[in-house]
């Protein structure tokens, strides 16, 4: 089936001698894309696109210096505006918001009276905000209406339920979502259900909640479509439960990026890392902008802490900030004033940087999908990019997991790494649940931190010891007060 005809009839393509356009396709269908091919699978497949359909859509990503499509864009675009659903697996940096928002809002074309018509779904509140403000970018001048379903505006749409008819397109996190469900949102006007990150909402403690906002999607002619960058088998099985005679598209491979140079070294121990770390930015191994991930919120306020004074610029995100501090951080990285970027997991879905020369895992990634989002920050929309792992002892019978994905990437990896055992489901399972413990993140001296720690238990004693004398100079005084009572 030829994709042009399945799209509206009102939009002008710039028509090309036909066989030109099918020397474009042939060459699409064989194009490589941050090093790997396009893969297509599933019945009736259809041809991908070679431009952006001229529309309003496309004017306003001119001017944000789109004009030419990605690999996964030429084919998404003509498969959801087909009304087809849609597995689709592509590297970080390869445009897969575009290539859903594109086709969905090309396809409702203008505002329509009566609830949400598409639903963006995805995992965590920063990247819900960073699609909102893609989408905004995209609906300039158009009368396609788009909200992001948040804390505050949720309990303003509840009040007045009338307010969800002004919009069009509604993007949102799963629990925000059932929250609303709960409280009456009906979602059976909707046409499209979009579900970003998909690897993260077919886990265990997503999927519930993934499974009851499909089962509130009651339109016949749904159109669900699952986008990530990673698409675990187990996944992909959940997920062929759910859609109806999907198309499969894989850009490159399932798991991979072969853009990103990627490399492991050893360190020994925890408490060499930051000496190490120091010694590669003095060498100039490290050049800006750098994003840095250890495991856990403690460890990023600790190495934050070691790393303030050393004048690289540095900066800290995790889950404890307020979300207004949170966006403050992501801005100046942005505009580099910030050059180092500590970060846990929170921020290695989704969120989109540009101009990211590397990747530090300071800590070991829990697991080959945490592994492959992480590193995803760099190598963006087909820039090279560097990723380096740190690993200890006691990260040892973990570190096949990443030379496997290296190797598929197209890595060097020592021979002695890839000889080592592969670890066994419990012991991958024990991982992500629960990480190695890490000794404490400082280059300082064992009895400096002694002579610290005893230091402030000696202050909390003299305040201990002013607060207690305080109170019983109260006590004196009331005393002293009823006997003068008592004398009158």
């Amino acid at each position: 089936m030829d994709a042009l005809r399945l799209l509206t009839t009102n939009v002008k393509f710039r028509h090309k001698p036909v066989e030109e356009e099918a020397e474009k396709k042939e060459e699409l269908k064989n194009e490589l894309f941050s090093g790997g091919k396009v893969k297509i699978t599933g019945s009736n497949p259809i041809d991908p696109v070679t431009e952006f359909p001229d529309c309003i859509f496309k004017d306003n990503l001119e001017k944000q210096y789109v004009q030419d499509c990605s690999a996964i864009q030429r084919y998404s675009i003509p498969i959801l505006s087909s009304k087809r659903d849609l597995l689709a697996c592509a590297p970080t940096g390869s445009g897969k918001t575009i290539a859903y928002l594109f086709p969905i809002l090309y396809s409702l074309q203008s505002h329509v009276e009566g609830g949400y018509r598409a639903l963006i779904i995805a995992p965590t509140k920063d990247l819900c905000e960073q699609i909102y403000k893609q989408a905004k970018r995209l609906t300039v001048n158009s009368s396609v209406h788009v909200t992001e379903l948040n804390k505050s505006n949720e309990k303003i749409q509840e009040k007045s339920p009338q307010l969800r008819e002004r919009y069009d397109v509604c993007i949102t996190t799963p629990m925000r979502l059932i929250h609303a469900l709960r409280s009456g949102l009906k979602l059976d006007k909707v046409e499209f259900v979009v579900m970003d990150e998909a690897d993260r909402l077919f886990e265990e403690g997503f999927v519930e909640q993934t499974d009851e906002i499909l089962s509130a999607c009651t339109n016949p002619n749904v159109c669900k479509s699952l986008f990530s960058a990673t698409l675990p088998s187990t996944v992909e099985e959940l997920a062929q439960t759910v859609a109806r005679d999907p198309l499969r598209v894989i850009i490159g491979t399932k798991d991979t990026s072969r853009s990103i140079d990627q490399k492991l070294l050893f360190v020994g121990s925890d408490s060499s890392k930051v000496v190490i770390f120091r010694q590669m930015i003095a060498n100039g191994e490290i050049k800006p902008r750098i994003v840095v991930f250890v495991q856990d919120i403690e460890r990023a306020k600790a190495l934050y802490t070691e790393l303030m004074f050393d004048e690289i610029h540095v900066g800290v995100i995790h889950g404890e900030l307020p979300e207004v501090k949170r966006e403050e951080v992501l801005n100046k990285f942005r505009k580099g004033d910030v050059w180092v970027l500590i970060a846990t997991d929170l921020l290695a879905r989704g969120i989109d940087f540009h101009g990211v020369k590397m990747v530090i895992n300071f800590d070991f990634p829990q697991s080959v999908h945490s592994y492959i989002h992480r590193i995803g920050r760099t190598g963006r929309a087909g820039h090279a990019g560097k990723a380096i792992t740190f690993f200890t002892k006691e990260d040892s019978e973990y570190v096949k997991l990443v030379a496997g994905v290296m190797k598929a990437s197209g890595c060097e990896v020592p021979s002695w790494i890839l000889s080592l055992p592969k670890p066994s489901k419990g012991t991958k399972k024990k991982l992500k649940k629960s990480p190695p413990k890490r000794k404490k993140i400082t280059t300082r001296a064992s009895y400096d931190r002694h002579k610290e720690l005893r230091k402030k238990e000696h202050i909390k004693k003299l305040k201990r010891d002013a607060s207690l004398a305080k109170q019983k100079g109260k006590e004196g005084s009331t005393e002293n007060d009823n006997t003068k009572l008592n004398y009158l």
